[in-house]
């Protein structure tokens, strides 16, 4: 029984992701290949280039480690899309995929975040790793058959454009027989219809869908924006609160129990510094330096050293 492989280290997704790439952009090896050649080769190529301190791995692991990447990568890379459509004004690639992560996170699944930081520039502009969200396309318009009557010579068919006695009354209903008419122009039939009306529908919920997800994301912005200004206005009122306290220390220490003269200078220009704030802020320097004067002195009141 083989023992479960260890985690991959970030060294180990880097790797991973470069012999991923360089093979699959292989233009000899690249294409036409099987999957279990190409799995092959990444194994091989792999184990050959990790560290020694690096643990083997197998087809199956690297196999496993590379579907859990790409599928995270694709599932940012459409998050990525969804704001870039939106064209937020001045939003800057960092920013959108800053909020795209966010977005991320709101899938259950994904509820701890994007875990491929490290890889993600590597691999997010590579085919397989981008969000192919499909697109309604236009089908060609199928060439109609057309049944001539068996009267007619199989070897000088006659024009579907013209009606004639030989063409069955089938094919004389359908063609129009101005020379100018495509049969692309004709309305569409029952069924195709009822699939443009689902699809229409169904572009109808994906935007509401959508709609509804932005709306929800701009909320924890905002919010998120304003518990960033609350978590600031109470770090500023902790921080000017503790400068207080060191300053009424400093205001009310007794000079008199002193005696080393530099911490008893520093502590008079500290004081001197403080009662030049106040004074800036509004507050009355007099009244401080007649608060000192029985606490040590101040100016002439002190003793020599």
């Amino acid at each position: 029984m083989t023992s479960r492989s260890s985690s991959y280290s970030i060294a180990e997704d880097v790797l991973l992701c470069q012999v991923y790439l360089d093979i699959t952009q292989d233009p000899i090896i690249g294409r036409y290949q099987s999957a279990n050649d190409f799995w092959s080769r990444v194994e091989a190529k792999y184990n050959e280039q990790r560290q020694q301190n690096q643990e083997h791995r197998n087809t199956r692991s690297l196999h496993s480690r590379m579907d859990t990447i790409s599928t995270q990568a694709r599932k940012l890379n459409g998050c990525v899309k969804q704001l870039e459509n939106l064209n937020p004004s001045g939003a800057s690639e960092k920013d959108i995929l800053d909020r795209a992560k966010v977005l991320f996170m709101q899938d259950p699944k994904y509820s701890k975040g994007f875990k491929f930081d490290h890889v993600w520039n590597m691999i997010k502009n590579f085919e397989k790793f981008k969000d192919n969200v499909p697109t309604a396309r236009h089908a060609a318009p199928k060439k109609r058959q057309v049944n001539y009557d068996s009267s007619q010579s199989d070897s000088h068919p006659p024009s579907p454009i013209s009606s004639s006695p030989g063409l069955s009354s089938s094919f004389n209903k359908e063609v129009d027989t101005d020379s100018g008419s495509d049969f692309s122009t004709r309305p569409i039939g029952v069924k195709k219809a009822k699939l443009k009306k689902k699809n229409d529908e169904d572009t109808t919920i994906l935007l509401k869908s959508v709609k509804s997800d932005n709306e929800q994301l701009i909320d924890m912005l905002k919010k998120s924006s304003l518990d960033r200004q609350e978590q600031l206005q109470i770090q500023r009122q902790n921080m000017a609160y503790k400068e207080q306290k060191r300053e009424d220390k400093i205001m009310f220490m007794d000079l008199n129990s002193i005696h080393d003269p530099q911490t008893r200078a520093y502590i008079m220009a500290e004081r001197s510094r403080i009662l030049q704030k106040k004074s800036q802020e509004g507050g009355s320097s007099a009244g401080f330096g007649n608060l000192f004067d029985g606490l040590g002195g101040s100016g002439s009141g002190l003793n020599d050293y």
